[in-house]
């Protein structure tokens, strides 16, 4: 039985789906079958990792019931990765969805199906608290937290989300646990990212970091611009050699023989 990851902040541009791309390139290049799953109607991860010529169906259709999962499953670029594909559609469906409070649906229709298929699941989450993160938070297992180092504004609502998680563990979804903060966009030359790092020891404890963080690097940009991976664009980068670095950790902390 394999795993299911959300990546979550309530905050927008901290990279959770540069972090949900390049992990499970990472994963996936060390042999694990990997299912990137958009939630985010922005589809950044949907437009990473697929053609879009090639998406007859996404989220949306199955949500509304038309398909069943597999048919929105499609092939990346990258082998053993797959990509769960979303469309900016969705949004049109959440206020339906909250009202008739299905924060159930995407349990009865993913978690099964994705744990018996796939090692890692990753769940590229919207930059906020609402249906879909809920949704989320339901059917998962384990959270990774993205953060900026750079900025103390990347601070502020933290404690709401790890508040969250904290309490749909203790009542929706006891399998529930907060695994790790990953810090972004680490840049060495200044010392503001000491300070969040200090901060962030201080109310956490290094046991709820990643020992590895991620640099600040322009092959993130560019990856970005050419719709690709860091490992993909740029392979012997800093970059690419922290999310390998990210992903023995993950593989470490939650190996697939592990049954929860």
């Amino acid at each position: 039985m394999g795993h299911i990851i959300s990546v979550v902040n309530n905050k927008g541009g901290v990279g959770k789906s540069t972090l949900t791309t390049n992990l499970g390139h990472a994963l996936a290049s060390k042999g694990y079958q990997v299912l990137a799953t958009d939630l985010d109607n922005q589809c950044n991860t949907t437009n990473k990792l697929t053609n879009r010529t090639v998406r007859a169906y996404t989220l949306y259709e199955l949500l509304l019931g038309e398909v069943t999962v597999d048919k929105i499953i499609y092939q990346s670029q990258y082998k053993n990765l797959f990509c769960l594909a979303n469309h900016p559609d969705t949004s049109g469906i959440e206020l339906k969805l909250i009202e008739d409070q299905q924060y159930f649906l995407l349990y009865k229709l993913l978690r099964d199906y994705t744990r018996d298929h796939y090692d890692y699941t990753i769940l590229d989450c919207p930059p906020n608290l609402l249906f879909f993160v809920y949704s989320a938070l339901f059917l998962t297992d384990f959270v990774i937290v993205p953060i900026l180092s750079n900025s103390t504004d990347s601070l502020e609502g933290l404690s709401t989300v790890l508040d969250k998680i904290d309490d749909i563990s203790k009542n929706e979804n006891t399998n529930l646990r907060f695994l790790r903060l990953l810090i972004n966009n680490i840049d060495r030359r200044t010392n503001m990212y000491k300070i969040v790092v200090n901060e962030l020891m201080k109310s956490l404890g290094e046991d709820y970091i990643f020992n590895t963080s991620i640099p600040t690097s322009t092959k993130f940009q560019q990856a970005e611009y050419l719709q690709k991976t860091v490992l993909n664009h740029a392979p012997t980068s800093t970059g690419a050699k922290a999310y390998r670095a990210l992903a023995n950790e993950v593989e470490a902390l939650i190996p697939i023989n592990d049954e929860n």
